[in-house]
């Protein structure tokens, strides 16, 4: 399930439990309790991405079974069904989703192979992604990190299990960047940044893991 975030709320939408479901749950970071109902996605699906500026959170891609091109998007502060926003460039599963406080892009993933494509769309506006460029390997479950200027995409599989960190300036078009290794390979982890440091903790590399990676994102 993706998830993403305002400096007041966290959200997170989609996944199985043990059917896909279109749930997007929230909390506000301020107080401790259950989470609670914010709305629903325009489609149940599960190996989707969520990402998000302080106002919005935008839904991409994933499986309900066959792959989606979907994009919908909420209003962070309200509590409400996500609205459709548009359309990546192809039906993606289990890609990654960064943004700054203007754009949003789109990382890897596959259809049904895996793939290398980086969309993006203007956070403020509707419309269908556009492309951007590639990441330096094709590969799928990816760990995501930004701040307001970059986006960092963190292992993944393609076929192997991978170590890279590579990155593009989000407001320019182009491919991506070499920006170094995690420490180990490692897949499906989850990726979290301030506009500083980005951190990747967990994931598969096959067997489950507890590390904690940290980068300096700028």
């Amino acid at each position: 399930r993706g998830s993403c975030g305002s400096f007041t709320r966290g959200l997170w939408a989609g996944g199985y439990t043990p059917s896909v479901v279109s749930n997007i749950d929230y909390i506000t970071f301020t107080t401790e309790g259950n989470a609670a109902d914010f709305g629903d996605t325009t489609s149940v699906r599960e190996g989707s991405t969520m990402t998000s500026n302080s106002t919005r959170g935008l839904g991409m891609g994933g499986a309900s079974p066959s792959l989606l091109n979907i994009i919908d998007y909420v209003t962070i502060a309200s509590t409400a069904n996500a609205i459709d926003f548009g359309d990546l460039t192809a039906a993606t599963g289990y890609p990654v989703g960064q943004a700054s406080p203007t754009r949003a892009v789109r990382l890897g993933g596959y259809e049904p192979s895996k793939i290398n494509k980086i969309d993006f769309v203007e956070i403020a506006t509707t419309g269908n992604a556009t492309d951007f460029g590639d990441l330096s390997q094709a590969r799928a479950a990816i760990s995501g990190a930004s701040s307001s200027t970059r986006a960092v995409a963190m292992g993944g599989y393609s076929p192997t299990v991978r170590d890279t960190c590579d990155f593009v300036p989000i407001a320019s078009q182009g491919n991506a960047i070499d920006f170094g290794d995690l420490s180990v390979v490692n897949y499906t982890a989850g990726g979290t940044s301030n506009s500083i440091r980005g951190l990747v903790m967990g994931g598969l590399a096959p067997i489950a893991k507890k590390n904690i990676d940290q980068l300096f994102i700028n």
